[in-house]
């Protein structure tokens, strides 16, 4: 961060900070005695952790003169590089969940607890809490009724516009309809069928009290729901959505898509993922004094180029300090955790290892610059990750990283293989498919756009263009038969009267001629 003369203040230095981005938030607090700089990590966790040092123009980076004031070494003397005052101090979340130690970077702690998220409020150091995790059975039960009422809609807005009435003789304008009669029955015909791949006591809808009444119309018995759920939640959900269950448990069923088949697929793993990793040279002993001669280095982990990182300098009493401070800012480099890239220092015997946190061939570590040999590293490029190899179903598998991604029936069964045996068979996973799921899968499909109903709303749209298109030609042509018969009128009565005036004239001159008696009849 430059710190020009015009931020020469702590408005300015504040400014200065903010606007370099790099995950610190600067503000100014007045504590009733003056006005004081603050300076807060955006992130939270032991790997966010702050530290300042200087370069001012004295030469002297250590006093507590200039910028040299800001310094701040945690590890150093107070007035010898810490000239600040640390008021919180960066570390990670730690917590018990049955007797098992968890750390957490964050207080919002994920799938410790599977499928559940501990939103952790406060320090309660030697005092236990007992979560109980439950199913909200009214919430199904809500869920449930929805899905029953939406169908409904769906059944009666169908009547409303297809119906007969035999007393009346109505009919409904879209009745004999085909393509309302398609979306009718497909939408039917998904509630009549059990879910294939569903081995207990809940295999259709009746089996959780939901039934078809005349007309076509459901209805729901909320005691029997409410009576399966307290026994069969698993199968309720499994009755309901699309799902993959692995009878190994290191092999998580992740997605599917629409072109999935339903049923049960032999997993075989030929090859299991890998991480990038890099091995350094042996470190010649400790304690290892860290300086400015041998504090950087740089690297590109997983492809990604770092910045310069610079490790504090100070004295390591063991490969473990080392290496967990080396950790530390690696995962604390911008560009790195820009791009959610982590990795693993640990210190074997007497080298460092770096390992990336990514699976797969897009796993790598290089070393791309070192000042010194002291850390026993050097340029060069670690050994590349592999991704999994295997079969589903038989059929050989895409690899991803510790992804397979199924072909043939199970096109699109992604499943993720978490470690355990390779180059053998790892049983089956059942891959199943419920009404919710099948009832969206067919309701996209009607209504994408090239769906039926778009195809039959473009027909009608056509035959109304059409339609447009005659009247106004029927238009034009009784304009122009109009105007023709009007002149016909117009010349036939000028005719007319020439006619009269003609014959007037011969009377008066057939009158006139001597000895012409006429006689009126």
């Amino acid at each position: 961060v430059q710190i020009t003369p015009a931020d020469n203040s702590l408005q300015g230095i504040r400014d200065a900070i903010n606007r370099a981005e790099i995950s610190v938030q600067a503000s100014i607090i007045n504590d009733g005695s003056g006005y004081r700089l603050v300076m807060s990590s955006v992130d939270q966790g032991e790997d966010n952790s702050i530290e300042l040092t200087v370069n001012d123009g004295d030469g002297n980076s250590l006093d507590t003169n200039g910028l040299s004031q800001m310094a701040f070494d945690p590890t150093a003397a107070v007035g010898n590089g810490k000239n600040i005052e640390e008021i919180v101090t960066a570390q990670d979340a730690l917590l018990k969940v049955d007797g098992l130690t968890i750390s957490s970077s964050s207080n919002t702690v994920y799938e410790a607890i599977h499928g559940v998220t501990l939103n952790l409020q406060g320090e309660a150091v030697g005092v236990e809490t007992r979560l109980q995790v439950a199913v909200d059975e009214e919430r199904v039960t809500e869920a449930l009724t929805g899905f029953v009422e939406k169908y409904n809609g769906v059944v009666n807005a169908v009547d409303s516009i297809a119906f007969y009435d035999a007393e009346t003789r109505e009919a409904g304008i879209f009745l004999g309809d085909s393509t309302v009669r398609s979306v009718s029955s497909q939408l039917r015909s998904i509630l009549t069928q059990s879910v294939t791949g569903l081995n207990g006591e809940v295999q259709s809808l009746r089996d959780v009290g939901i039934t078809t009444k005349e007309g076509g119309l459901l209805e729901v018995n909320e005691s029997q729901l409410k009576s399966v759920l307290a026994d069969h939640l698993t199968e309720v959900q499994s009755l309901f959505t699309a799902h993959g269950v692995a009878d190994d448990s290191l092999i998580n069923y992740s997605s599917h898509t629409t072109a999935t088949k339903a049923g049960d697929y032999d997993v075989f793993v030929e090859q299991l993922a890998s991480q990038g990793s890099y091995t350094g040279a042996a470190i010649a002993g400790f304690p290892l004094t860290i300086n400015a001669g041998n504090d950087e280095f740089a690297l590109k982990i997983n492809g990604v180029q770092s910045g310069a990182i610079s490790i504090t300098q100070q004295d390591y009493l063991n490969g473990d300090d080392l290496a967990a401070e080396i950790q530390a800012k690696i995962n604390s480099d911008n560009t790195l955790k820009g791009q959610g890239i982590r990795v693993q220092v640990s210190f074997d015997t007497d080298h460092l290892e770096i390992v990336s946190e990514r699976f797969g061939s897009s796993s790598t570590v290089e070393i791309t610059s070192v000042e010194s040999a002291d850390l026993g590293l050097a340029v060069a490029i670690g050994v590349d990750g592999v991704d999994i190899k295997g079969k589903i179903g038989g059929v050989d598998a895409t690899g991803s990283g510790q992804y397979l991604t199924g072909a043939g029936d199970a096109e699109g069964l992604k499943v993720r293989v978490l470690g355990g045996l390779a180059n053998t068979d790892r049983g089956t996973i059942s891959f199943a498919r419920g009404y919710g799921d099948r009832m969206g899968t067919a309701l996209d499909e009607i209504l994408k756009s090239s769906g039926i109903l778009s195809t039959k709303t473009e027909s009608l749209n056509d035959k109304a263009s059409d339609i447009k298109e005659e009247q106004a030609e029927l238009d034009r042509k009784m304009t122009v038969l109009e105007e023709r018969l009007y002149a016909q009128y117009t010349d036939l009565d000028v005719l007319l009267g020439s006619l009269q005036a003609t014959s007037e004239y011969l009377v008066g001159q057939l009158e006139s001629l001597p000895g012409l008696v006429r006689k009126e009849s």
